[in-house]
């Protein structure tokens, strides 16, 4: 990551779409237009170790290693460990250990 300094190059708080602020070891694969404080598609507020695949329009707060792969309006509140694969309008709020795929059953 580069470090903010006087010069106009390396300043990227304000001047991009993708802002990081007080998020630590993140990884973002092919994702557009993301916003990590008071975020329009994509929000991450205070999460840990997250990764977020090509997601759209999801909600990540104050989750812990939480995975998002391809997920369209899903939200995880307080879960941990938790995974949710193509999955379309689901919620897990405070959930443990739960997979929850394509709107199927679980195995």
């Amino acid at each position: 990551m580069s470090r903010l300094t006087k010069h106009n190059e390396d300043q990227t708080i304000g001047l991009n779409s993708n802002v990081n602020v007080g998020v630590s070891r993140k990884l973002f694969v092919g994702a557009n237009y993301m916003s990590h404080v008071v975020g329009n598609s994509n929000a991450m507020i205070g999460a840990a170790l997250a990764i977020q695949v090509g997601g759209c329009q999801s909600d990540n707060v104050i989750g812990a290693k939480g995975i998002n792969v391809g997920g369209a309006f899903m939200t995880t509140v307080g879960g941990y460990h938790s995974l949710s694969v193509g999955g379309a309008h689901q919620v897990n709020v405070g959930g443990y250990h739960s997979l929850a795929v394509g709107a199927q059953a679980p195995w």
